[in-house]
């Protein structure tokens, strides 16, 4: 976990997909992600595109982050809008903090049935190791994880986190980060 945390944090770009098995993912109030796809390049560069719902109404949207730029398609129109800094939903964001942090934050770590080339463990985490990936988090909350590494690489393949991470998550939220 903590050789690939290392190696994790030290990227300077991935690709990434978010899904959920169960809940969403509040962006901001009212605009609610189910799947979320996107790439980084770190410092400063992010582009995603995300789908779910605003209010009761399925979405699609994208967004771009270039140094404090900022633009989000409008969910209603699809139009490329300019985002104030302020109320950006990724402006939390630090990817390599996240990473490293859920890796290093694992306890109660098992190894699980594993494919060829790939190590699978689970455990728990606190919610708090997510905070510089989600933003606002449950305090004192704990989430169960499952985690896929690959054996040769050491690259994170993918985290499935179960329980209640942000303070809107139902608390039987499932998300899936690839």
């Amino acid at each position: 976990l903590k050789q690939s945390g290392d190696l994790m944090g030290s990227l300077s770009s991935f690709r990434f997909e978010m899904t959920h098995e169960v809940g969403t993912t509040q962006f901001m109030p009212g605009i609610n992600a189910e799947d979320t796809l996107g790439d980084i390049s770190i410092p400063d560069k992010l582009y995603a595109e995300f789908s779910g719902v605003f209010g009761e109404f399925p979405f699609n949207a994208k967004l771009i982050v270039i140094d404090n730029s900022q633009y989000m398609t409008n969910p209603i129109t699809g139009n490329w809008e300019q985002m104030d800094p302020t109320v950006s939903p990724v402006s939390f964001f630090k990817p390599q903090e996240g990473i490293t942090a859920i890796l290093r934050d694992v306890t109660s770590a098992e190894f699980l049935k594993s494919e060829t080339g790939i190590y699978r463990l689970s455990g728990r985490m606190p919610a708090t190791s997510m905070e510089s990936l989600m933003g606002t988090v449950v305090e004192d909350g704990i989430v169960d994880v499952e985690i896929e590494i690959d054996a040769e690489t050491m690259h994170l393949k993918m985290v499935r986190f179960m329980g209640q991470i942000m303070p809107s998550d139902q608390p039987d939220t499932v998300r899936i980060i690839t």
